[in-house]
């Protein structure tokens, strides 16, 4: 794709201005939905910028635009409205590893400093606090095992500023990751007060451990019912650290919950990440924006990407327009100076009607009509326009661009579809889109022929870059990328587009998002200048020396399940919704009957997976270990894994020791962990009886390793785990349950001290 390269770096904006026309807007009167609608020439009656304005274009045989462009900034000599905002922050023990830093100038590893994550979380905090004045009000909560208000909402002046500060300094990271028991105090705090702006932000490392009866989206939507909401009360925003993440989870928590999904890949980015999101939040413009689209039956629009809550276009009858279709969005808040475009895909089927219904479509139109909430007050826009493609009000290089978009858009959610949980899942790696996926995108979009504006060269950069350098989206989805960062990175800028926000200043295609808005570009002036002038909290670790690594994995062959099968009993813990390999459903989780490809190329049948718990009635917990930090990958200390293909065999505790590698080992973490039995074959060898897990080799258990004669140097040698037989009479002894069998620990052997069998749960 290095045609397109050359030709970027030279690119200039030479598009002429828009052409206007005589179309007219409709516009519904502020106070009352049920008066009737004016029509009103907008040339020769100048509306004043108090509220949105709505224009509708066909603006090809298969294409619809419609235009959402509120007021540049507050009517004059007002400010913005006051804001009610409410800090979720994670202090679970994992909010203790040191903060990635990015690779130094040369591509090496830079040196640490000792800032953990929850040191940056408190940095960013007290920016917030700084930023604040005395009309808004800031409530903290932090959730490990126990969820506590660290603070009520306070109004922030000076005085309770100092006292903000002094208590995000004094958090310090406890133990478990219960966020949803967070989540619901934090909407506890909310006033209700329809007149501020309110917003949720969470900060988390992204691995929670809390188990509930179903997901955290469906907890969300239940708690939305039983207080007869639709959505939630205020935007959700999630703002997730590092590699390690639940991301899926993440971005579906903030999709729902009408927010961002904000991804910090280590220390540099937290300002720019953090600063962007808290200036977008601060030029909210109007509230609980809904876009609904009334055309003929005739008519089919689609709306390009996959998002929750997604509806559908529906047929309904009125009195004023008959038989007709109705097409709702929910465009969640509109911010001052910052246009909202939809673009839709569209068929015509008039084609199909009879020469009498044809003769009828000449008064035949779309209409396009924005609900609002400014504080109390629902606020009505409308405007229609026929199905003619004549004389466009916007220009080429602008239908191009939104058009690029959508399909972008489309091309990336693509990436992360919605499982049956309403989860977001990443694709696995032999699904994700090769580079010659992404030339030919590139050739459908029409962006590529407005490389000279600004706004078609920054979505083709972000694809194919510029100067010989790859684009971040090619680069995200290359082999090794994908795993470690491009999902997290991917799904965060999926967002970026769709809603058109600017989520840093890293990304080319989306640096125009705000760019148009002044109040946007001084209020992130004003928190730039903040987040760096304050003094950085005290390093809560001591710098650790770069440890050395084992040598990296292989590459294998992943076209079955290996890489995100249910992980390993004591061994491996990773989310319960894995990925596994089913000829049919490559998304469901593991279960009983799947195959998966061994360590000597057999496929066989899973028998069983296990879920084993700690003890959480008696405080019992356990240490993991990550052995390849590419990955979102936990291992137990003790439990047998290969890097070399199954060459050797080694217990990650005797390969990382916590005192040499504390950056690689977590304390205090409550399961669940998992593990399989594979089906037995005749002839099988050990290495038969193993996964392949993020790229690591497991052992499974009954590998049939259960004598030291001649095994003297093998680590898998187990009584129990190497007897096939005695594994699988231990778990049909325990209880079942979504075809998982369900344990709580093992039993000790009196003379031996080692593991013989499971526990119940």
């Amino acid at each position: 794709m290095t045609w397109l390269n050359g030709t970027i770096n030279e690119a200039v904006n030479d598009e002429k201005k828009e052409e206007k026309d005589d179309d007219y807007d409709i516009i519904m009167p502020d106070h009352s939905p049920t008066h009737l609608a004016l029509r009103i020439k907008e040339d020769s009656v100048p509306q004043p910028q108090f509220a949105c304005k709505v224009s509708v274009h066909r603006v090809d045989r298969d294409g619809l635009i419609v235009k959402v462009v509120p007021p540049a900034e507050p009517v004059a000599n007002e400010t913005r409205g006051p804001m009610e905002l409410v800090l979720l922050i994670d202090v679970s023990g994992s909010m203790n590893d040191l903060a990635p830093v990015p690779p130094s100038s040369e591509g090496e590893e830079s040196e640490q400093k000792g800032f953990t994550v929850l040191d940056l979380t408190k940095h960013a905090a007290c920016t917030l606090v700084e930023s604040l004045n005395k009309h808004d009000t800031l409530c903290v909560v932090t959730f490990s095992t126990d969820c506590k208000v660290l603070f009520q909402a306070l109004h922030m002046d000076s005085k309770n500023k100092s006292f903000a500060k002094e208590k995000i300094l004094s958090m310090q990271p406890e133990e478990y990751t219960y966020l949803w028991s967070g989540m619901r105090l934090a909407l506890d705090q909310l006033s209700g007060n329809p007149c501020m702006t309110g917003a949720i932000k969470i900060f988390t490392d992204g691995q929670p451990n809390e188990r509930l009866s179903n997901s955290i989206i469906a907890a969300m939507g239940r708690w939305c019912k039983e207080r007869g909401l639709q959505n939630m009360p205020v935007p959700i925003h999630t703002f997730v650290f590092g590699y390690k993440l639940q991301d899926g989870l993440l971005q579906s928590i903030a999709e729902f919950g009408g927010g961002d999904y904000c991804f910090v890949p280590d220390a540099s980015m937290l300002g720019t990440v953090f600063n962007h999101a808290v200036a977008n939040l601060k030029v909210t413009y109007a509230h609980d924006a809904t876009m609904t689209l009334s055309y003929p039956n005739f008519l089919d629009l689609t709306e390009l990407g996959l998002y929750i809550g997604k509806a559908a276009p529906k047929k309904v009858t009125s009195q004023r327009e008959g038989a007709h279709v109705e097409y709702s969005i929910n465009l969640r808040t509109i911010r001052f100076g910052q246009s909202r475009d939809l673009f839709f895909q569209l068929r015509d089927r008039s084609g199909e009607l009879s020469k009498t219904q044809r003769h009828s479509l000449r008064s035949s139109c779309i209409r396009a009509t924005l609900k609002y909430r400014q504080g109390r007050e629902i606020k009505w826009v409308s405007a229609e326009s026929g199905l003619s493609i004549n004389n466009p009000r916007l220009s080429s290089a602008e239908i191009a661009f939104h058009t690029s978009r959508a399909m972008l858009v489309e091309f990336l959610s693509q990436l992360f579809p919605l499982t049956e949980r309403d989860e977001h899942k990443a694709l696995l790696d032999h699904r994700i889109p090769t580079s010659n996926d992404i030339q030919h995108l590139v050739s459908r979009l029409p962006a590529s022929n407005f490389i000279h504006d600004p706004l078609n060269l920054g979505l083709m950069m972000d694809l194919v870059g510029a100067e010989n350098k790859k684009g971040e989206i090619e680069l995200a989805l290359q082999n090794g990328s994908w795993q470690k960062w491009g999902r997290h990175y991917l799904s965060s800028l999926l967002m970026a587009h769709q809603y058109q926000k600017c989520f840093s200043f890293k990304d080319p295609g989306t640096q125009h998002y705000g760019k148009g808005s002044q109040l946007f570009c001084n209020e992130l002036d004003v928190l730039d200048g903040l987040f760096d002038s304050l003094p950085a909290p005290p390093a809560s670790r001591l710098p650790v020396a770069p440890a050395p690594r084992l040598p990296a994995p292989p590459s294998y062959d992943d076209t079955v399940a290996g890489r995100h099968v249910t992980p390993i009993p004591t061994p491996i813990k990773m989310s319960r919704s894995c990925q596994r390999y089913h000829k049919d459903h490559a998304d469901r989780e593991t279960a009983p009957g799947d195959t998966v490809k061994t360590l000597q190329g057999k496929s066989k049948a899973v028998r069983t997976v296990l879920e084993c718990h700690t003890d959480q009635a008696k405080g019992r917990t356990m240490t993991v270990i990550t052995v390849n930090d590419a990955t979102a990958l936990w291992v137990t200390p003790w439990h047998p894994v290969s890097q070399d293909g199954g060459s050797t065999w080694f217990f990650p505790a005797e390969a990382y020791p916590e005192e040499k590698h504390p950056e690689m080992v977590k304390t205090g973490f409550m399961g669940p962990v998992y593990t399989v039995q594979l089906e037995r074959q005749a002839e099988d060898i050990a290495n038969d009886h193993a996964i392949n897990v993020e790229g690591l080799w497991g052992a499974t258990m009954g590998h049939g390793l259960i004598s030291k004669d001649g095994e003297e140097s093998d680590v898998r040698v187990h009584e129990f785990y190497g007897d096939w037989d005695a594994v699988a009479r231990s778990l049909d002894e325990l209880p079942q349950s979504g075809g998982l069998a369900l344990g709580n620990g093992t039993t000790t052997d009196e003379v031996t001290g080692r593991s013989s069998g499971f526990l119940p749960l």
